[in-house]
């Protein structure tokens, strides 16, 4: 060491560079002295500048973050942190809440009747597959086919109203990180934009999807013609996709993925459907998956169409038997006076999945808002820094394992070749 320290001593030139004791002479720029580019390894140790020795043991980065000048970069980091935070612009910049509420619904609205996969979906392939499906069903009558094309009628339009509105979710997924960033850019708050999706994704779109659809098939199939009926079908078809597409939305925000959030939107269909009330009797449900028809949302919505509509009316059946509709719902497990019941539970599933929606809403923008892994070290105290650091290993003296097939003979000859060239610097 005391070597290298004479090595690397500078000292002003005590000769004219063209003497025998200095280097050669180098070139120097216009203006300034050669002398001051000659280097003196004779120079007096009083008149020198040397620089520190390097700490043994301790990496170059454990000495930076132990510095004034890390300390320095710390408290402006915490600075910038604290302006770029969730309320990144004043009070007086920022809009008011119900402001940034119609801004977002607007941009959100025109980007859905913009996306040829939002429009298309939910107002021409609605139409279409209303038409198709009162096609299908078209002019109900009273015997035991318009009994079962009832029953059938009503799974089909409760299905695939919900299979319009996963693309919904789907979509929200591939725009998730746009959102991201434009909310830690401080564009909107998060109240603001929870509010404009629920507003136009959760109710304006699914409404549209209701109206376009039920409505087609409502009249085109000849169920009831009176008003408490159609406003009790299409309040049914209206709460139904409010609860599924905020069911979705809370899939989208607690996946990653596209694929996830559909697996996981059929996975809860399929159960949906299995005990919704046509694929299984629910007087024969295991008591054990009595549970699941709880918590099947597709239950309530079929049997509120279902007494809707059967109520009051009676068919006729093959051998002169006759059967009303109170008998038919009685049979396969259904109540008879359900509808302000089932309505309420629908309303109820609703708030609670918008509940949900919302927690994972917040807990998306923080757990893609996280910072790198050096600003979490230093935005820490110092204390606890520096006990970090005194666990960390150095890196100058960690033996990383060579990418080889025979890496114990590799290892060996490595602490060999150490051991050579210890004994080698000790004989010198």
């Amino acid at each position: 060491q005391q070597q290298q320290q004479q090595q690397l001593t500078f000292s002003p030139p005590t000769s004219p560079p063209n003497t025998r004791s200095s280097y050669p002479p180098q070139p120097f720029l216009p203006g300034m002295s050669p002398s001051s580019y000659s280097i003196s390894p004779t120079s007096p140790p009083a008149a020198a500048k040397t620089f520190p020795a390097a700490t043994t043991g301790v990496s170059l980065a454990a000495q930076f973050l132990m510095s004034k000048q890390c300390a320095a970069m710390q408290a402006n980091l915490q600075d910038e942190m604290r302006k770029t935070s969730t309320v990144a612009l004043s009070r007086g910049d920022q809009p008011g809440f119900f402001a940034q509420v119609v801004i977002i619904s607007t941009y959100l609205l025109r980007k859905a009747l913009l996306d040829p996969h939002l429009s298309i979906t939910h107002i021409f392939i609605s139409i279409f597959f209303g038409l198709l499906a009162g096609i299908a069903f078209f002019r109900l009558g009273n015997g035991a086919t318009g009994l079962q094309n009832r029953a059938g009628a009503f799974f089909f339009l409760l299905v695939n109203l919900m299979f319009f509105h996963t693309i919904i979710a789907q979509r929200f997924v591939k725009d998730r990180k746009v959102i991201v960033h434009q909310y830690m850019s401080a564009y909107f708050s998060k109240k603001a934009y929870w509010v404009s999706l629920v507003l136009s994704y959760i109710i304006v779109v699914p409404f549209l999807t209701v109206m376009c659809y039920g409505v087609v098939v409502y009249f085109l199939v000849g169920f009831k013609v009176q008003g408490t009926a159609i406003l009790c079908f299409l309040t049914t078809l209206a709460l139904t996709s409010f609860a599924w597409t905020t069911l979705t939305l809370f899939i989208s925000c607690a996946t990653h993925s596209v694929i996830q959030a559909s697996t996981m939107m059929y996975l809860c269909l399929a159960v949906f459907m299995l005990f919704g009330g046509l694929l299984i009797n629910l007087n024969s449900v295991v008591a054990l998956l009595r549970v699941l028809e709880y918590i099947s949302l597709l239950r309530y919505s079929y049997e509120t169409l279902l007494v809707n509509e059967l109520s009051g009316l009676t068919f006729n059946l093959p051998g002169g038997k006759r059967m009303t509709g109170n008998q038919y719902l009685v049979e396969h497990g259904f109540g008879v006076d359900s509808i302000g019941r089932n309505l309420s539970i629908l309303l109820v599933f609703w708030v609670v999945y918008l509940i949900l929606f919302g927690i994972a809403f917040g807990r998306m923008q923080e757990n893609r808002s996280r910072r790198p892994k050096y600003q979490q070290l230093l935005l820490q105290p110092a204390e606890v820094m520096r006990a970090k650091l005194r666990r960390m290993p150095n890196p100058l003296k960690m033996d990383f394992p060579l990418p080889t097939a025979n890496h114990n003979a590799s290892q060996k000859k490595k602490k060999k070749r150490e051991k050579n060239s210890r004994l080698s610097v000790e004989l010198v």
